[in-house]
């Protein structure tokens, strides 16, 4: 009804959540059929079985109990299941494609991500998922977890001083497939200077915004 063109989403400063939460917004935005990632690979551990696995379910074969396990985090949940062919104590699993369904409320207009170093696990997949398959424009700084972020964290008890730690057990592969040793970059890199935070400019909007009014203005692609 108000024939908005432009949308920015703002993930900075994003440390995560739940990835239902990213499929469904994805849903809003994506113009053609889409994965959050390509591949993941976990590391099956006693701790993990412990962690992950309730007792009354450890009778279940460890592919298939991923294939339940995953629609807690996923909406449509893993395509297929499969030991490395390297080393049987790591499971590759393989997403199902989300495919396009009839949404009236589907944006077509253009997208905007804002990203920068306080951008972690899924608002980095969020970011993932825009820029490889160009559903948006990312404006900020690189992000501050590699692009295949890493996930399904347990936690253990340390032998010796008893105190806990957080280990992830899961990597995940950006929709492309590449594996890369950074962090999602952005398709505009903007600085914001300590000046700019201190008087309270956002630096990274401001330039966004003025992208949109060139873009609408003709003056750059």
């Amino acid at each position: 009804k108000l024939n908005i063109q432009n949308l920015i989403i703002d993930v900075r400063n994003n440390h995560g959540g739940d990835l239902k939460l990213v499929e469904i917004l994805v849903d809003y935005l994506a113009n053609k059929p889409w994965v959050s990632f390509s591949k993941g690979k976990m590391k099956i551990s006693p701790q993990l079985k412990t962690y992950m696995i309730p007792w009354y379910l450890r009778w279940i074969p460890i592919k298939s109990f991923i294939k339940l396990y995953s629609y807690m985090y996923t909406s449509t949940g893993i395509e297929k299941v499969e030991f490395d062919s390297l080393n049987t104590n790591i499971i590759d699993v393989y997403s199902k494609t989300n495919e396009l369904e009839d949404n009236p409320l589907r944006f077509h207009g253009n997208t905007y991500v804002l990203i920068n170093s306080g951008s972690f696990s899924a608002s980095v997949i969020f970011a993932d998922v825009m820029k490889d398959y160009h559903f948006a424009t990312l404006v900020g700084e690189e992000t501050g977890e590699l692009a295949n972020a890493l996930g399904n964290n347990i936690w253990i008890v340390l032998p010796n001083t008893h105190l806990q730690a957080s280990v992830s057990t899961a990597l995940s592969y950006r929709p492309s497939g590449r594996v890369t040793d950074q962090g999602v970059i952005p398709n505009f890199t903007i600085k914001e200077s300590l000046a700019d935070r201190k008087n309270g400019i956002d630096s990274i909007l401001k330039f966004t915004e003025k992208l949109i009014r060139e873009r609408s203005n003709g003056r750059i692609n």
